[in-house]
């Protein structure tokens, strides 16, 4: 019986008499098949061999329950692991960590003092508080898999390209991943969205600050968005530019919301490039909100997006206010009012 068997069926205590049952009748079905045709009418023959079945059933159940009970106790050294002596056991969610095999193998084979400490002590050193440990290795338990020396050189890396400490900081507890990437490929993604958006070497520094899962993740929403943008929705370089520095997650949203959104905006709302580009917030909102509040605005005959006309409606507040200010101040109408109105949708 596998390991990974007992080690599932540690979590699950009322398997473990069903599996030593299968377990002693695999041994009685050998015995059958392998001794007794050859003790046919001999008394004592069948007797020795029932005593040796009588024996094994015992030894083998207890060996069995034996394996189990050592899978438990691991996965007791695992949540062990996560207490001491650091405060991690309120962040960490074993749940989430024990869906992964080799997780459990990797933190049982290191030693705390020598493996898991030193660790521990650079994230903390890098600003990763005791408080967000939890969280962080529940996402990157694999970090304790990574040479230290190895992680000093990708952090004294993002220094040298001028990342201040509280940056990578916020980079790493916002990407857990960023550190168990090489040198190598942290420059080639610096060097592709500074070369690929032309932003200069600041704009690329902020990019990736607010959004560092442009370091790990991949470039192909990347890409696709940003062929989306100039040859669907017909944006120019400049105003991509300028979108994607306000809102970093136009560069790996769903295309289909992209192209949804836009479509709504422009041609049902009518409001012209320049003025999305000035207000690329839109893009980050959910689109059954514009529709019902455009549509209310419609009901009013407030709807007026032309700033070069009177009661001029920004997009900007339009998307970014709660409903209650929206109501209030764009709307002109209670709450209430547009509640009714959303229930005749």
């Amino acid at each position: 019986m596998s390991s990974v068997t007992l080690l599932w069926a540690s979590h699950h205590p009322g398997l473990s008499s069903l599996l030593a049952l299968i377990t002693v009748l695999r041994l009685f079905t050998d015995l059958l098949l392998r001794e007794l045709p050859g003790c046919a009418g001999n008394g004592l023959c069948l007797q020795r061999h029932l005593n040796i079945l009588r024996n094994n059933w015992a030894a083998r159940t207890k060996e069995f329950h034996l394996l189990v009970n050592n899978a438990s106790v691991k996965r007791e050294r695992t949540l062990t692991f996560f207490s001491y002596p650091f405060p991690l056991s309120k962040g960490v969610d074993l749940s989430k960590i024990e869906k992964h095999p080799e997780a459990a193998n990797l933190l049982l084979r290191l030693d705390f003092e020598k493996d898991i400490k030193q660790i521990l002590m650079f994230l903390k050193d890098l600003g990763i508080e005791d408080n967000q440990l939890g969280t962080y290795l529940t996402k990157n338990y694999a970090i304790f898999s990574e040479d230290l020396e190895n992680l000093k050189t990708r952090v004294a890396y993002l220094q040298s390209k001028n990342f201040s400490k509280a940056q990578i900081a916020q980079m790493v507890r916002n990407a857990p991943f960023l550190l168990s990437f090489s040198v190598e490929r942290l420059d080639n993604r610096l060097g592709f969205f500074q070369k690929e958006l032309e932003l200069s070497v600041k704009k690329t520094r902020d990019l990736v600050v607010r959004l560092p899962r442009l370091l790990t993740g991949s470039l192909e929403p990347v890409k696709e968005n940003m062929k989306v943008y100039r040859l669907e929705l017909g944006f120019k370089h400049n105003e991509i530019q300028h979108m994607i520095t306000r809102v970093p997650k136009m560069l790996t949203a769903n295309k289909r919301k992209l192209t949804e959104t836009f479509d709504y905006v422009h041609n049902v709302m009518s409001i012209p490039h320049h003025l999305i580009v000035r207000f690329p917030q839109v893009f980050n909102t959910r689109l059954f909100k514009v529709k019902e509040r455009h549509l209310f605005l419609t009901y009013l005959g407030r709807a007026q997006y032309d700033p070069t006309k009177p009661n001029y409606i920004s997009l900007d507040k339009f998307v970014s206010v709660p409903d209650e200010i929206f109501c209030e101040e764009i709307a002109k109408a209670s709450v209430q009012d547009f509640e009714k109105f959303l229930k005749t949708l």
